[in-house]
Order: C-alpha cells, then structure tokens, then sequence
C-alpha cells in the first residue's frame, strides 16, 4: 500500500495575537495594574512636547495661564486616549491624520471618486420603484390559557 503523500497548503492569519508589553513594576515597587510600554512612551513624548512648549519664549504664552496641575494631568489623559484608541494596525499619526481629512471632506462637502473631488449631491431623488406590503390577517387573535402556573 504504497500512498503518495499530498501537500496542503495551510492558510495562517499573520498578527492574529498580538502581545502588547507590559509594565508592573518600577525599580522594585509594584504597580496596582500593569501599565502597557506603549502608554508609557506616549506619557513621556506628549510631556516632553509640553514642556519645550512651556519654556518656549513666544509659544508659552498659550498655555502659562493653565492650571499646572492640568499641565500634569494632560500627557496623562491623552496617552490613555491614545492607547484606548483603536488604530485599525496603523500608526496613531497615520490614523488621526485620516480622522481629521474626514472631518475636513465633510466640512467641505466634498468626495473624491478616483482621486477627483467631486462636490456631493445635495438632493436625491427615487424614481419608478416597486413596493410590496404584506397583508395582515388574524391581527386580533385571542389566545387563551388553562391550568394552573408551578414553579420548581
């Protein structure tokens, strides 16, 4: 019984799990729950960009008027939305990007076919269509019960 051996091609999702690092613990103290890596590099990007545009001569007078609490408590808010955000697999620049060219478009009222921007129809209108209704029968049917309801 000699058999001849088929191959079979098998079909595997490429980044079906995807692990994100996690931080618990810093320096040998615990946190209460595991940080993810990614929020953390976030908290350290958005601060360092608040804190250039804190010291900046001209700039700071945007944000010299803010609470410094709320200046602490914005690096940390927005990396939480950053990391709660979910960015379909792109970068989260690449991801905002297209988020607000959609607001833009819309503002605009405009759409592109084929890479041409066209202006969207301002009213639509349905010509020679078909309806169907079904007809209803025994819409008052009375439904009745005997005996007694037991519970177990």
């Amino acid at each position: 019984m000699s058999e001849k051996k088929k191959r079979v091609s098998l079909y595997v999702l490429n980044n079906f799990l995807k692990f994100d690092r996690k931080i618990y613990q810093v320096f040998g103290l615990q946190l209460g729950r595991p940080l993810p890596l990614k929020g953390v590099l976030y908290f350290f990007v958005i601060g360092t960009i608040e804190l250039i545009w804190y010291f900046t001569p001209f700039l700071n007078k945007l944000i010299n008027w803010i609470a410094p609490s709320v200046l602490i408590a914005l690096p940390i808010l927005l990396s939480w939305l950053l990391i709660d955000v979910g960015t379909e697999g792109r970068s989260p620049i690449s991801y905002f990007r297209s988020f607000i060219n959609y607001y833009v478009r819309k503002i605009k009222e405009v759409t592109y076919v084929r890479g041409k921007e066209i202006k969207k129809p301002e009213s639509h209108k349905f010509t020679s269509y078909v309806t169907y209704v079904k007809p209803m029968k025994d819409k008052h049917k009375k439904v009745g019960y005997k005996g007694y309801l037991t519970y177990r």
